[in-house]
């Protein structure tokens, strides 16, 4: 009896071994450690304070940080319409957040410095220009500040 209860176990360690998926492993050289910066300080609205994420690698890593920094801001998803960098400036369109970021100055500057600083923490970008559905002129409208020169209307 005893031998028929060993065999039976041994019958079931082998199955339930078998039926366990093969554990897949994802090299640490696929991730990258980032810092999204956020606003915590209500006195001071342009002061952010660097929380670090792991976050896939990817080619536009400038794009991937901002993206969860919008994740952490509760934005959604599709926030981030495009992201591209010339000549060490960056220009970011974004969908309309109008409804999420209240329309204030201390809101203004919280947002841009939490994006400015993001953004421009690996060192491939000196300069930001924001768009709100490809018009730097309606984002900073939004703002209450007057767009940057250097930077076209549309793009």
């Amino acid at each position: 009896m005893a031998h028929t209860a060993n065999k039976t176990l041994l019958l079931l360690s082998i199955l339930l071994v078998s039926c366990q998926s093969p554990q897949k492993t994802i090299p640490d050289s696929a991730f990258a450690e980032v810092k999204i910066f956020l606003n915590k300080d209500s006195s001071d609205c342009s002061k952010v304070e660097a929380v670090t994420r792991t976050i896939p690698k990817m080619e536009k890593i400038e794009a991937q940080t901002l993206s969860e920094l919008f994740k952490e801001l509760s934005f959604p998803e599709n926030t981030l319409l495009a992201f591209h960098i010339v000549d060490r400036k960056a220009y970011v369109d974004l969908a309309d957040i109008s409804s999420i970021v209240p329309n204030s100055s201390c809101s203004s500057a919280a947002l841009l410095a939490e994006m400015d600083t993001t953004i421009k923490q690996f060192g491939s970008v000196d300069e930001t220009l924001y768009a709100r559905n490809g018009s730097s002129e309606d984002f900073y409208e939004w703002l209450q500040m007057e767009a940057p020169e250097s930077f076209p209307d549309k793009f």
